[in-house]
This record gives C-alpha cells, sequence and structure tokens, in this order.
C-alpha cells in the first residue's frame, strides 16, 4: 500500500508528524494501517486521527480511511467516538497521546 494517500497539497509535514506519533510509541508509519485489532495499533490509529483532526481539517475523512486501511469514512467516525472517550476515561491511553504529542512539539 502506497504510504502517501492523504492526497492534500504539502503534505511531507503530516507524514512526519505521523511518523514521529508512531515512533513515540516504538511503532512504524506503515503500522497504521496493518489489520489488527491489538490495542496498539487501535491506539496508534486513535492518536494520528485527533492528531490529523486537530492539525489538518483540510484531510477528508474518507482520506484517512484509506490511509488507515479501512473500507470507508463510517470507521473513521466511530473511530474518533472511541478515542474521545478514551481520552477522558482511558489513563493508559492518555499517557500514549500525551507521550505522542510530546514528541510532535521536538
Amino acid at each position: 500500500m502506497e504510504l502517501n494517500p492523504l492526497k492534500i497539497k504539502n503534505n511531507e509535514g503530516l507524514k512526519k508528524s505521523l511518523t514521529v506519533i508512531a515512533k513515540s510509541l516504538n511503532l512504524s508509519l506503515t503500522d497504521y494501517s496493518v489489520r489488527c485489532r491489538s490495542r496498539k495499533y487501535v491506539y496508534l490509529r486513535m492518536i494520528g486521527e485527533l492528531y490529523i483532526r486537530q492539525n489538518h481539517p483540510q484531510v477528508r475523512l474518507a482520506e484517512m480511511a484509506h490511509f488507515f486501511g479501512y473500507e470507508d469514512h463510517s470507521t473513521v467516525v466511530n473511530l474518533h467516538a472511541s478515542a474521545l472517550d478514551k481520552l477522558k476515561n482511558k489513563k493508559e491511553f492518555q499517557e500514549k497521546y500525551n507521550i505522542a504529542m510530546m514528541a510532535i512539539k521536538k
């Protein structure tokens, strides 16, 4: 799978940020699209999705779905709802999110 499916202008910065997020969680850019429900991959997609929504609002849901290896945009909508819930209520997810956001700021 081509790992540059976010068809927006000047997306190198986005690709670099997503790579930094993945590395901060001891994963790689290719792991965003791994078809696995293991917590480490799900958390990576959740954090990536939150980052994209907050910092790159021009990216369409369908583009995110393609990048994450999903069938369509509705899965991204569900992912977002789950990510927001975990951000409020799950300490383990909050810690991983904070680690990833700190890595981006460096």
